[in-house]
């Protein structure tokens, strides 16, 4: 794995010398060459860290009371990030709409009054941009268990 993400932060740093050499070379006038080389950079670094990591990364999950993984995924919704519950398909069966208080500790006591802790799995991901448009866009972690996998490793289970 070292020699994949010493690869990959090679790559990275090639990106930023293509950026840095498009800046002395046209100043601002190479802008968008110089965000792309950016943004590549960003997106090599992750793969690498991913790499280094055995191609797992930690993402949040969601807990019962007991300590036990819900199946659930973690979706953007209407209002913000959301819990979709799921059944033994692996379809909706409900919705669990996390706190939003700015305390920790009131978030957990909250979260816990609705029946769920929120804690955290490792997971096999890669590395990809996302955003919205060209102010927004950045190197993710993604999950490649679309959300959900009971063989998930649990690193802190919320409690």
């Amino acid at each position: 794995m070292t020699a994949d993400a010493d690869k990959l932060r090679a790559e990275a740093a090639r990106h930023e010398a293509d950026a840095y050499e498009s800046f002395q070379s046209c100043d601002n006038d190479g802008f968008l060459s110089q965000w792309a080389s950016g943004k590549m950079a960003g997106l090599r670094r992750l793969e690498a860290d991913i790499a280094e990591a055995g191609g797992v990364w930690e993402f949040p999950a969601l807990f019962d009371l007991d300590g036990n993984l819900v199946p659930a995924k973690e979706v953007e919704g209407r209002y913000g990030l959301s819990w979709m519950l799921l059944n033994e398909h692996g379809r909706c069966a409900g919705w669990f709409n996390p706190s939003k208080a700015r305390s920790p500790e009131v978030r957990r006591r909250n979260n816990a009054a609705k029946g769920y802790y929120i804690g955290s799995v490792r997971v096999p991901a890669d590395a990809d941009l996302e955003g919205g448009n060209a102010f927004s866009v950045r190197a993710v972690a993604l999950r490649k268990d679309n959300g959900w996998s009971p063989d998930a490793v649990i690193v802190d289970n919320g409690q």
